[in-house]
């Protein structure tokens, strides 16, 4: 080999060594493992560009994320409604390019009425409508996910009767929307989705894991049970499912045992986008 052929043949591997170490670079720099890449997201990207609105104590915590008009998902048919871990799904789609879904959640939020931090605010239900009207102006349907909250989960004695009866009440609320669009009337279409626990090894904010995960199934039973006996929910109850019977069982979280894993968001998203 020539010293000039030997030359470009060194170029060209410079060149691809250089593209792999920047490809996994920008995938490493995106895995999301702790609550602090959040915090850092909040700050740097989601408030500066409005996607979220500081309402919280610290943090992200109590802030509410909304898909904005003319951005990626809000005229995609699907709308994800939630907690913390649908806030890690919106973000999860603005870090990844993705065109999927609208989100509309609060970190910490709760469906049950006179809270703290309710997720069903009069700006969520003006932000909602908004972006409903434009997925049946683009798509002619709009489904919605809605995630039932850990937060309104009693952990301790399992009394989750008012938060189950809470939660079928908000669905059933934003499933008795209506728009009549050119002469036909349509309205949300809400698949109903249980909750998760945690971790199963160590504690969860100093929750012994054994404690906080012994209710789950209970809980998405009694959730399945309500989101079956709604008249309002009739057509989509039989698509009622839970985040662990979407992830086969093999929900993964980040560092503090709670919230949902790039991989989990991940296999949620593709759940999500089989829908239309």
């Amino acid at each position: 080999m020539t010293n000039s052929n030997r030359s470009r043949t060194m170029t060209v591997l410079t060149i691809l060594f250089t593209l792999l170490c920047c490809a996994y670079l920008s995938a490493g720099a995106m895995e999301y493992t702790g609550l602090t890449d959040y915090q850092d997201w909040a700050l740097y990207t989601g408030y500066p560009r409005g996607m979220l609105i500081p309402l919280g104590i610290s943090g992200i915590n109590q802030d509410y994320f909304h898909t904005l008009p003319g951005t990626a998902g809000y005229d995609s048919g699907r709308i994800v409604i939630g907690d913390s871990r649908s806030c890690q799904l919106g973000i999860r789609q603005d870090l990844t390019g993705g065109n999927d879904y609208a989100v509309f959640a609060v970190w910490g939020g709760h469906y049950v009425p006179g809270t703290g931090t309710p997720i069903l605010t009069d700006t969520f239900y003006y932000d909602f409508e908004q972006c409903f009207h434009e997925q049946i102006r683009t798509n002619r349907s709009c489904t919605v996910f809605f995630f039932a909250t850990i937060n309104d989960y009693d952990y301790s004695a399992n009394q989750n009767a008012g938060y189950i009866s809470a939660a079928v009440s908000a669905a059933e609320t934003i499933a008795s929307m209506t728009w009549n669009y050119e002469g036909t009337e349509y309205h949300p279409k809400v698949i109903v989705i249980g909750t998760e626990g945690g971790r199963t090894t160590g504690d969860i904010f100093g929750i012994p894991q054994g404690t906080f995960n012994r209710y789950i199934d209970s809980y998405n039973t009694d959730l399945r049970t309500a989101v079956n006996q709604s008249t309002v929910l009739r057509e989509t109850a039989p698509f009622f499912t839970t985040v662990r019977e979407i992830t086969g069982g093999r929900t993964t979280f980040i560092s503090d045992g709670l919230h949902y894993s790039d991989t989990t968001l991940q296999t949620l998203a593709n759940y999500i986008k089989t829908f239309r």
